[in-house]
């Protein structure tokens, strides 16, 4: 059921242009234009009427991308159903998940999974962000849990999840902890002649965290780099430099003094999937399972403060 011609005179009518729908499309601009000429000409009615700056829709435009939106949505509406009644021969779903937090998701959420789907089994695979996202396009995971940055967004439908706060963490005995609340807001700037420990630069949160300290209008003295948060807070704990953790990976018994940072930058928890990949009952109960796991975690750290 092929409706490729319908979704681009939709995206042509939502951009209303030619280039910035090719570009949402990712084919070029020339072969798009040929695809809309050759319609009208089929239609022998133009769908769009042309100004120098932008494209609007006819009133045949109008009627063809109303039924259109309706002919595209029935397509995913049968595609879902099909997929459904071929669940008892799907027997696997590999799901991508970021080290560290990944598993303890997994532990969480599996028992509900397994009580609905026995006969389905699941493939988690450890990976950094960059690499699920390639192993999605490639077909080598369903689906992903990931943290999300701008420049991955036009590459899968993404599912938002929650958005998690980074802090600053310091050790206990540090000066500046003195006669200071617990996540009150500081000044990162006063860290300027600090030690830090800091993920590396595979992390997606490496960026955000280098534009944490150009705003700050520091450069840090990064004494250690890794793959994992947890290292950074367990260096920090014994007095070894300061860190920016994501705000999950905060417990009630940490030797750590965490300050939240100037505008509480945060980053994005998102469920990455192919832009084509059909949510049946069985993703749609793990995306789920996801969402409720992550919300759960942050708002349980959030109520701690």
């Amino acid at each position: 059921m092929n409706t490729k011609l319908i979704e681009y005179i939709i995206t042509i009518a939502e951009m209303k242009s030619i280039s910035k729908a090719a570009t949402k499309l990712y084919i070029t601009q020339s072969a798009l234009n040929q695809q809309l000429i050759k319609l009208e000409d089929d239609l022998k009615i133009k769908l769009f009427s042309r100004t120098n700056k932008e494209m609007h829709l006819t009133e045949a435009g109008k009627i063809y991308v109303d039924y259109g939106k309706k002919i595209v949505e029935l397509k995913e509406i049968a595609y879902t159903k099909i997929n459904n009644v071929n669940l008892k021969i799907r027997p696997i779903i590999k799901i991508g998940v970021t080290k560290e937090r990944g598993n303890q998701m997994l532990v969480d959420i599996y028992p509900k999974f397994h009580s609905e789907f026995p006969n389905i089994t699941l493939v988690p695979k450890e990976m950094g962000v960059k690499k699920q996202i390639d192993a999605i396009l490639n077909y080598e995971l369903t689906f992903g849990v990931l943290t999300l940055t701008d420049e991955f967004k036009k590459k899968l439908n993404f599912i938002h999840v929650v958005d998690e706060e980074l802090v600053l963490a310091i050790p206990l005995n540090h000066p500046l902890c003195i006669n200071k609340t617990m996540f009150s807001e500081i000044d990162l700037s006063l860290f300027k002649n600090e030690e830090f420990i800091i993920i590396n630069e595979e992390s997606t949160l490496r960026s955000l965290i280098n534009n944490i300290f150009n705003e700050a209008g520091i450069t840090p003295n990064i004494i250690f780099e890794t793959e994992s948060n947890k290292i950074s807070k367990s260096l920090v704990e014994v007095g070894i430099g300061s860190t920016i953790i994501p705000k999950s990976y905060i417990n009630k018994n940490d030797k750590c003094f965490y300050f939240s940072l100037a505008n509480h930058p945060k980053w994005e928890i998102a469920i990455g999937v192919k832009k084509d990949e059909v949510i049946d009952e069985t993703l749609k109960l793990l995306v789920d399972l996801c969402k409720k796991y992550w919300l759960d975690t942050i708002n349980e750290k959030r109520s701690s403060e």
